[in-house]
């Protein structure tokens, strides 16, 4: 009867290696999905308590984003919700695609309205930090 094979010490450390860096690699995933969440609260809040200059913040500094947004005549408008209600991850991770409701009323006219509003989000991996891409809700 032959003896059962045994893996050699190399084949456990390359064993051992791989789950640690499988490990690395999804605290990364997770920590960069953390800075995520945050980041979109962030601009969630912004929008709906008015402040649309922190919100407008968000996107990458010194990046183009097209118009600059009224900001007196986002002064008009009374967010009443910010709904999130879908994001989709690019299969590399690092570019987001959210679709959130927005409800708010005008301040002259009082009536409710409500869009959803598509935005796009990149991560700098450098900088390990999410960018807006997509300029503010239009709300008129």
């Amino acid at each position: 009867m032959k003896p059962t094979p045994r893996p050699s010490h190399a084949l456990i450390t390359l064993g051992l290696l791989m789950l640690l860096l499988a490990g690395c690699a999804g605290m990364q995933q997770r920590e960069s999905q953390d800075r995520f969440e945050a980041r979109l609260r962030a601009f969630e809040n912004a929008v709906r308590w008015g402040e649309f200059q922190l919100a407008n913040a968000l996107h990458r500094p010194g990046g183009t984003v097209s118009p600059e947004p009224d900001y007196d005549r986002l002064r008009e408008i009374r967010v009443t919700a910010v709904d999130l209600l879908g994001v989709q991850f690019s299969p590399a991770g690092d570019r987001a695609h959210v679709q959130s409701r927005i409800d708010y009323t005008h301040e002259y006219t009082q009536r409710v309205r409500s869009i959803v509003y598509e935005h796009d989000w990149e991560l700098d991996v450098d900088a390990k930090e999410w960018y807006l891409l997509s300029p503010l809700p239009e709300l008129d």
